[in-house]
């Protein structure tokens, strides 16, 4: 995993064709969309990470995970825990200074971790899969939309979700 700044996400976006005239994230049209409510318990909130983990596990090129809203609420915040994780896997910048994670494959792990603390911080996130067959989005607001151009099987997020909301 390789983690980057704002002006190289940006790059990444435009170079796969994700940023429109004034630097606007773009969702390309997908024929299929999911929408889900987020539960406020951590443990399902886990179990969510889980899920995303195994659905852009079937992708294999260079994947971004960028991490776009922060500091929205901070008394939900661990910045310290998040900081920790980073220098765990070999990063000294804060996820302010570097708010992009490019991802392979293996290192899906560390993504669910991230993803896990994204949605226990209540920050926002965008997951985009290479090649370009899946977006998702992660809302501050507490939801996850999910975009896809084939028809997913999301059926467990789904049930994680609505039993637990």
């Amino acid at each position: 995993m390789k983690t980057i700044d704002k002006i190289q996400v940006l790059d990444w976006l435009s170079k796969k064709e994700f940023l429109g005239s004034n630097n606007n994230f773009l969702i390309p049209d997908f024929d299929f969309s999911y929408h889900f409510e987020i539960t406020k318990d951590s443990g399902t909130k886990t179990s969510i990470s889980r899920e995303l983990g195994a659905l852009i596990k079937n992708y294999s090129g260079e994947s971004l995970l960028w991490i776009n809203e922060y500091g929205i609420w901070p008394s939900c915040e661990d910045v310290n825990l998040f900081t920790g994780f980073r220098k765990s896997i070999g990063e000294k910048e804060s996820v302010y200074m570097k708010p992009g994670h490019l991802f392979q494959t293996e290192d899906i792990d560390n993504i669910q971790s991230i993803i896990a603390m994204v949605l226990y911080f209540v920050w926002g996130a965008i997951i985009l899969t290479e090649p370009k067959d899946m977006v998702i989005r992660i809302s501050h607001d507490e939801y996850i939309t999910i975009y896809s151009k084939e028809d997913i099987n999301v059926s467990r997020i789904k049930d994680i979700c609505e039993t637990n909301n």
